[in-house]
Protein backbone atom coordinates (compact mmCIF):
# COMPACT_ATOMS: atom_id res chain seq x y z
CA UNK A 1 0.00 0.00 0.00
CA UNK A 2 1.25 3.24 -1.03
CA UNK A 3 0.06 5.91 1.71
CA UNK A 4 1.66 8.89 0.09
CA UNK A 5 -0.75 8.48 -2.84
CA UNK A 6 -3.26 5.75 -2.16
CA UNK A 7 -2.42 2.88 -5.03
CA UNK A 8 -2.43 -0.52 -3.80
CA UNK A 9 -0.38 -3.14 -5.66
CA UNK A 10 0.81 -6.64 -5.09
CA UNK A 11 -1.56 -8.77 -3.85
CA UNK A 12 -0.32 -11.88 -4.49
CA UNK A 13 -2.37 -15.20 -4.73
CA UNK A 14 -0.77 -18.76 -4.35
CA UNK A 15 -1.89 -22.07 -3.13
CA UNK A 16 -2.59 -22.29 -0.09
CA UNK A 17 -0.11 -25.54 0.95
CA UNK A 18 2.75 -23.29 -0.45
CA UNK A 19 5.26 -21.86 1.45
CA UNK A 20 5.20 -18.31 2.36
CA UNK A 21 9.09 -18.25 2.13
CA UNK A 22 8.83 -18.34 -2.03
CA UNK A 23 6.54 -16.87 -4.70
CA UNK A 24 5.86 -13.27 -5.67
CA UNK A 25 4.95 -11.92 -1.83
CA UNK A 26 8.75 -12.22 -0.95
CA UNK A 27 10.34 -11.85 -4.39
CA UNK A 28 9.12 -8.82 -5.85
CA UNK A 29 11.53 -5.65 -5.59
CA UNK A 30 10.89 -3.47 -3.64
CA UNK A 31 11.44 0.81 -3.60
CA UNK A 32 13.90 2.43 -0.81
CA UNK A 33 12.34 3.42 2.25
CA UNK A 34 9.15 0.78 1.93
CA UNK A 35 8.06 -1.52 4.79
CA UNK A 36 8.32 -5.37 4.48
CA UNK A 37 6.03 -6.73 7.15
CA UNK A 38 7.15 -10.36 8.32
CA UNK A 39 6.05 -13.63 9.93
CA UNK A 40 9.89 -14.52 11.89
CA UNK A 41 9.02 -17.81 11.04
CA UNK A 42 9.71 -17.07 7.18
CA UNK A 43 12.14 -14.30 7.28
CA UNK A 44 15.71 -14.88 8.58
CA UNK A 45 18.29 -12.59 10.06
CA UNK A 46 19.81 -12.73 6.42
CA UNK A 47 16.59 -11.24 4.98
CA UNK A 48 16.78 -8.03 7.31
CA UNK A 49 20.46 -7.54 6.65
CA UNK A 50 19.69 -7.38 2.88
CA UNK A 51 16.05 -5.50 3.21
CA UNK A 52 18.29 -3.00 5.44
CA UNK A 53 21.10 -2.83 2.76
CA UNK A 54 18.74 -1.69 -0.16
CA UNK A 55 17.24 0.87 2.11
CA UNK A 56 13.71 -0.84 3.21
CA UNK A 57 12.53 -1.08 6.75
CA UNK A 58 11.28 -4.51 8.12
CA UNK A 59 9.09 -5.19 10.79
CA UNK A 60 8.48 -8.29 12.74
CA UNK A 61 7.38 -10.23 16.08
CA UNK A 62 10.52 -11.39 17.76
CA UNK A 63 10.40 -15.11 18.50
CA UNK A 64 10.51 -16.38 22.32
CA UNK A 65 14.08 -17.97 21.34
CA UNK A 66 15.72 -14.85 19.86
CA UNK A 67 19.28 -14.18 21.43
CA UNK A 68 19.80 -10.60 22.37
CA UNK A 69 22.69 -8.84 22.70
CA UNK A 70 22.44 -5.43 25.13
CA UNK A 71 24.18 -2.68 24.91
CA UNK A 72 27.00 -3.83 27.47
CA UNK A 73 27.84 -7.09 25.14
CA UNK A 74 25.80 -9.45 27.49
CA UNK A 75 23.47 -12.42 25.45
CA UNK A 76 19.81 -12.52 26.82
CA UNK A 77 16.80 -14.60 25.78
CA UNK A 78 13.75 -12.38 24.74
CA UNK A 79 11.30 -13.42 28.15
CA UNK A 80 14.72 -12.57 30.75
CA UNK A 81 15.57 -9.70 28.41
CA UNK A 82 12.20 -8.24 28.98
CA UNK A 83 11.60 -9.06 32.27
CA UNK A 84 14.69 -7.27 33.47
CA UNK A 85 13.67 -3.99 31.97
CA UNK A 86 11.91 -0.99 34.48
CA UNK A 87 8.63 0.55 33.06
CA UNK A 88 6.13 -1.30 30.69
CA UNK A 89 7.46 0.01 27.58
CA UNK A 90 10.64 -1.19 25.81
CA UNK A 91 12.41 0.40 23.02
CA UNK A 92 16.17 0.16 23.02
CA UNK A 93 18.46 -0.71 20.83
CA UNK A 94 19.90 -4.13 20.39
CA UNK A 95 21.75 -6.75 18.67
CA UNK A 96 19.91 -10.35 17.65
CA UNK A 97 21.61 -13.38 16.54
CA UNK A 98 24.32 -15.46 18.53
CA UNK A 99 26.84 -15.59 15.21
CA UNK A 100 25.42 -13.27 12.80
CA UNK A 101 24.41 -9.90 15.00
CA UNK A 102 22.21 -7.84 13.61
CA UNK A 103 21.16 -4.03 15.25
CA UNK A 104 17.88 -3.82 15.38
CA UNK A 105 15.60 -1.45 17.63
CA UNK A 106 13.08 -3.55 19.99
CA UNK A 107 10.14 -2.24 20.97
CA UNK A 108 7.96 -3.81 23.54
CA UNK A 109 4.43 -3.17 25.38
CA UNK A 110 3.83 -4.99 28.62
CA UNK A 111 0.22 -6.47 28.88
CA UNK A 112 -2.15 -8.14 30.96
Amino acid sequence: MELGYGSLSGLWLQAARAAERSGEAISTPLPVGSLFLADMGYFTLKDMRERGKLGQYWLTHAKASLAIIDERGQCWDLLSFLRAQEGDEVDVQVCVGKQDRLPVRLIAVRVS
